[in-house]
């Protein structure tokens, strides 16, 4: 192999959860091509979570280079005590070192409304956040977002940029939408949408553009739905647009839908001929359903001057009625292979596995795997712990050993681990924290390793490399 496929999963584990529920995470993922006959890893992604909550905290991306794995981003999530995102920060790697880039920070109001996302960029010059971007939003005393007003930030000052505005039928229903853009020192009208429902459920959408500062009506969608399932369900979907001589609607296209009780079994869509005012034929997707309405085999047709095979999907499921097989088909004069896609799961139905094969001229060739790794967590309500936590970790790259130093606040006992990017553990030690510590690793051999330390408060993570 021209690559290590083996990649480092986090097990995450805090003594202070308090036993409330177990969930499943994803806890990495990768992605490898098939490359001359042998595979080749592309990128993958680290995540962790908080072990109280759940909620992912952190992520670390890596790519494929030069037979081995190399950084590419890693970002960071903060929460609240009520779970609300706090903030987002991202981080670049650039010349063997982690470099700040961007930044998302969020405020919400008692009622847990997010009321402002306030976005930042480094400025490597002077070593600071520099203000790029905000939003600020408002609601309504149902808690319904009435307005966003858009901001950026130029020559020391917010500046207006963007506006939304919303309204709304009864208490959650959206009556209509108004968004308008900044230009010499007014608000200009950009696009307006007026929405109208049965039994709470869409049956058109009126888009009006700005002609002159007056809002004229441009395109219309409409939906035809059936209330007597529950779901409904959408059996025409017709889009128009205005005729501006005449004042009148006029169809432009539509998708009819057809229905075996709940169960779609075909889709039908036509262009309509002003001229002629009638519809003309485009395309059509059957649908071959199994006993659990699952679809078993999809054909598309064209419209060439009588329907002719385009595309096929052939699916088997397994017996937990989760799609294992999908083998797709081309025509020309008969079905003729195209690729097919198998899937694995683990108990509890979460995808493992994912291989996709391409037909060439005699057999099928895989070109791509994608991985995907779970943990179970038990999370519950106790002390706020973090995870992700960014750790300040030098020389990096280093040849015999590494220095951290972690804020006064997390100084307490800890738990240090080391692990191959394969995830094998390589070297662990338990003790008291002091403000800065040494780690020899001259006996490590030569690759990137991830660091994780714990402490009673929080966990941070960071990864080396050893030259």
């Amino acid at each position: 192999m021209k690559f290590s496929l083996s990649l480092f999963l986090f097990v995450i584990i805090s003594s202070q959860a308090f036993a409330q529920t177990v969930v499943s995470r994803k806890i990495a993922q990768r992605h490898d091509k098939y490359n001359n006959g042998t595979w080749e890893g592309q990128d993958s992604i680290i995540f962790n979570y908080t072990a109280t909550t759940g909620l992912e905290t952190f992520r670390q991306a890596l790519k494929g280079n030069a037979n081995i794995w190399e950084n590419a981003y890693r970002s960071t999530q903060q929460y609240d005590f009520n779970e609300n995102l706090l903030s987002r920060t991202r981080q670049n790697w650039i010349n063997s070192a982690w470099v700040n880039s961007s930044k998302y920070s969020y405020t919400y109001d008692a009622n847990n409304n997010r009321t402002q996302t306030l976005y930042q960029t480094w400025d490597a010059t002077n070593n600071v956040w520099k203000n790029t971007g905000r939003n600020d939003y408002s609601f309504n005393s149902l808690n319904n977002e009435t307005l966003i007003e858009g901001f950026i930030y130029q020559n020391n000052m917010w500046k207006n940029f963007t506006r939304k505005e919303t309204t709304y039928f009864g208490d959650s229903l959206v009556k209509e939408t108004s968004t308008y853009n900044w230009f010499n020192n007014m608000w200009q009208p950009n696009e307006k949408k007026n929405y109208t429902y049965v039994q709470q459920y869409i049956t058109s959408i009126d888009v009006s553009i700005n002609n002159n500062g007056i809002w004229m009506p441009n395109t219309r969608i409409e939906y035809l739905v059936n209330t007597n399932f529950n779901p409904a369900i959408t059996v025409k979907t017709t889009y128009l647009d205005r005729d501006t001589s005449s004042n009148l609607w006029v169809p432009n296209n539509r998708v009819d839908y057809s229905f075996n009780g709940s169960t779609l079994e075909s889709e039908l869509y036509q262009t309509y001929n002003k001229t002629n005012n009638s519809w003309s034929d485009d395309k059509r997707i059957t649908y071959i359903n199994n006993a659990n309405q699952q679809a078993e085999t999809i054909t598309e047709e064209v419209n060439n001057n009588g329907w002719v095979n385009n595309t096929k999907s052939e699916r088997q499921y397994n017996s937990q009625q989760l799609l294992e097989i999908q083998n797709d088909y081309t025509w020309s004069n008969s079905w003729n292979n195209d690729k097919e896609i198998s899937y694995q799961y683990n108990s509890d139905d979460s995808l493992t596995y994912r291989l996709t094969k391409e037909y060439g001229s005699t057999s099928f060739t895989p070109i791509a795997q994608d991985f995907f790794y779970y943990n179970k967590f038990t999370v519950g309500i106790n002390d706020f712990y973090q995870e992700g936590l960014s750790l300040n970790l030098y020389p990096n790259p280093a040849n015999q050993v590494i220095h951290y130093t972690l804020p006064t606040t997390q100084q307490a006992s800890f738990n240090e681990a080391i692990y191959s990017i394969e995830g094998k553990l390589v070297w662990s030690r338990t003790g008291n924290k002091q403000a800065t510590q040494e780690i020899d690793i001259a006996s490590l051999p030569s690759g990137q390793y991830i660091i994780r330390i714990e402490t009673n408060k929080g966990a941070f993570t960071s990864s080396f490399i050893k030259n």
